[in-house]
C-alpha cells in the first residue's frame, strides 16, 4: 500500500448500475497499511441516472463512512477515471454531479489530514475486485439500509485471500489541500 506507515487505510469502493432500473449498489472495503481487512460496506442505491452518478454515489458513501470510523490518513482507490479527475480537480464542475464532487472534496479537505487518490488504470477491474463484488451484492439486496461489518463476509472471502497488497499497475495521485475549490 502507498503512502505506507501506521494511520493510513486504504478504501477501495465501487459501484454497479442498472440502466433498466436506474438502481445499483455500493460496496467499499477498508484496509489497513499491512493489508488486513477491517471493514466492509455495501448498500443497493436507488434513483441513478448513470453509471458516474453511481460511482458518485459509492465514494461520498465511502468518504462519509471513513469519517464516522476516525480515519484521518486515507488512500482512496478506484477504477472510476472520470471520478478520480473530479475528485482531484474541478474539471468536472460544470456537470449535473457538481454537488455530490464538491461534497466530496469538501470532506476530503476538512476531514482528513492527509488524502491521496489512486485511479486503478492498468490493472482495471483487477484491483478493485472485492469492491466490485460488494457493489454487485448491495445492488441485489432488496432493502436500501446499508450493511457494515467488521471483517469480510463469505462471498468476498476468495477475493480478500487474492489481493495485492500494494498499488502495483495503478497510478496514484495526491489530493493537494491547496488544489481544492
Amino acid at each position: 500500500m502507498e503512502p505506507s506507515g501506521p494511520g493510513f487505510y486504504k478504501i477501495n469502493f465501487d459501484a454497479s448500475y442498472h440502466q433498466s432500473s436506474g438502481s445499483g449498489g455500493w460496496g467499499c472495503v477498508v484496509r489497513n497499511n499491512m493489508g488486513n481487512v477491517l471493514h466492509v460496506g455495501l448498500r443497493k442505491l436507488q434513483i441513478l441516472s448513470s453509471p458516474p452518478h453511481a460511482e458518485a454515489e459509492a465514494a461520498t458513501r465511502s468518504i462519509e463512512r471513513a469519517v464516522l470510523l476516525g480515519i484521518t490518513h486515507v488512500v482512496l482507490e478506484t477504477d472510476a477515471t472520470i471520478l478520480g479527475k473530479a475528485l482531484r480537480t474541478s474539471a468536472w464542475d460544470g456537470s449535473q454531479y457538481e454537488t455530490l464532487f464538491r461534497k466530496m472534496r469538501d470532506l476530503l479537505f476538512f476531514e482528513f489530514t492527509s488524502s491521496v487518490i489512486s485511479v486503478c488504470t492498468v490493472c482495471s477491474r483487477n484491483c478493485n475486485q472485492v469492491a466490485h463484488s460488494l457493489a454487485a451484492h448491495g445492488a441485489s439486496l432488496s432493502d436500501v439500509l446499508p450493511l457494515f461489518m467488521d471483517q469480510a463476509h463469505d462471498f468476498v472471502t476468495p477475493f480478500v485471500s487474492n489481493l495485492e497488497k500494494s498499488f502495483s499497475g495503478s497510478i496514484c495521485f495526491r489530493l493537494k489541500k491547496n488544489n481544492v475549490s
